[in-house]
């Protein structure tokens, strides 16, 4: 990876002595930094992932992964300092790549689970796919491989920066992997940035800031937490108005980081695929479903 892609992925020395505050050292206002000692390889570089804790996520049961304060419809953004974003306040966040595959897992049955059962990715969904009910719980359908019993999963990647408006923070690059019911929360987005103008033309993503909270959805008897993305900008007759990447800077750091992906030189890391429904709990507060990814 190069110079440019950390500098866009860490923020710039100018940033993070701002961020710092008085923590900086006197004397090291007036270094010159340039990473010694920082890999910038793609290898040794975990982005932060985001997703809506259910009610039977293991970060909120009593368990050995249970995150304190953390409940049903917070945001988890795990490999992140501070991980549990409250539900109410969500975050800003800076799209800056989309992208989608079709990831192979092993069934839990199998050895799969806990993030260590990825298998491969595919462009498109493999000849050998069929549908067929979760062994473990006839009230699911998954896609699985007719030879191996493999599950495959049809995910939407959306990559950018969280965003912190009071520039106490900086930019912290996070990935959204969205599967199952997240589709549709994706899809709603997508066409919310499609309809993004600039003189007649599309706008790059990267160029508007949009907000993340969550919001309880009911089916079947059941409930579930999705994301739920809107405009980030104040309110006009009612409806939030667009937010623009403020600085040319802002916009740059965007520009970067999707270059970056687009060039391969910044992976995202594959991790555990959570459906949100099977987590879920009932319409009346009761946890049902399973506590697993697949």
């Amino acid at each position: 990876m190069s110079k440019q892609v950390a500098k866009a992925a860490t923020g710039t020395t100018e940033v993070a002595a701002q961020a710092q505050g008085e923590n900086l050292p006197a004397y090291l206002r007036e270094k010159k930094m340039q990473g010694a000692g920082v890999s910038t390889s793609k290898d040794d570089i975990l982005i932060p992932m985001a997703r809506v804790l259910q009610p039977l996520s293991p970060e909120v049961l009593d368990g050995s992964q249970r995150i304190p304060g953390a409940a049903a419809g917070d945001i988890y953004i795990k490999n992140a300092p501070n991980p549990i974003i409250k539900a109410t306040e969500g975050f800003i966040f800076q799209p800056c790549h989309f992208d989608t595959a079709v990831v192979e897992w092993k069934p839990r049955s199998q050895g799969g689970g806990g993030g260590g059962g990825l298998v491969a990715k595919h462009e498109g969904m493999p000849d050998d796919a069929v549908q067929k009910p979760d062994p473990q719980n006839p009230d699911r359908i998954q896609t699985v491989s007719s030879r191996t019993g493999n599950v495959y999963v049809d995910t939407r990647y959306h990559a950018g920066f969280i965003i912190d408006l009071e520039g106490a923070k900086q930019p912290m690059p996070c990935y959204i992997p969205l599967s199952s019911s997240g589709h549709s929360v994706s899809k709603a987005w997508m066409l919310l940035m499609s309809l993004k103008r600039m003189g007649g033309d599309a706008v790059d993503s990267f160029a508007i800031y949009y907000r993340f909270k969550t919001k309880m959805r009911t089916k079947n008897g059941k409930s579930w937490f999705t994301f739920d993305v809107t405009d980030a900008g104040p309110e006009v007759d009612g409806a939030p108005s667009t937010m623009w990447a403020p600085t040319e800077e802002d916009f740059e750091r965007g520009l970067t980081l999707f270059q970056a992906l687009e060039a391969g030189e910044l992976a995202l890391a594959e991790d555990e695929v959570v459906d949100e429904t099977s987590q879920a709990g009932s319409a009346r507060g009761e946890t049902v479903g399973r506590n697993e990814a697949f």
